[in-house]
């Protein structure tokens, strides 16, 4: 299965529809397997979805304030500012954990390299004959 046919099929397996024959589904669940593209936006949108469903009440009444303001600009920025500061609780432990992991994975690369520059000015006094 190629990238765009499993992108396609992203929203009917996220909703639960699958008109598609159990092999086609089957053929989408290995593609994820093997893509991490496609399993990457799958899951993003598999964690939108379920953000949303957590937060169905902040966004309620987000969009209750905006319907029910006469100003309909100053109800949506409101409604738009409790959804971004919803959005910074939650993303905040999430950013700060993509930073941990870049650090963790720069210090390995780091030692990796300083062990090769090592070994790479070492060997040749090891292996010099005098």
């Amino acid at each position: 299965m190629e990238c765009e046919e499993a992108r396609v099929l992203i929203a009917p397996a996220l909703i639960g529809y699958f008109g598609l024959a159990s092999k086609q589904y089957a053929q989408f669940k290995a593609h994820l397997a093997s893509c991490l593209p496609c399993a990457y936006e799958y899951q993003q949108a598999r964690d939108t979805i379920a953000f949303i469903n957590v937060h169905k009440a902040e966004f309620a009444c987000a969009l209750s304030q905006f319907e029910s303001s006469t100003d309909h600009r100053s109800g949506l920025e409101y409604g738009w500012t409790c959804i971004e500061a919803k959005l910074d609780q939650i993303q905040a432990p999430r950013r700060q954990e993509k930073r941990t992991r870049l650090r963790r994975r720069l210090r390995r690369v780091s030692a990796a390299a300083a062990c090769i520059t090592v070994a790479v000015a070492v060997y040749p006094t090891l292996t010099r004959v005098d």
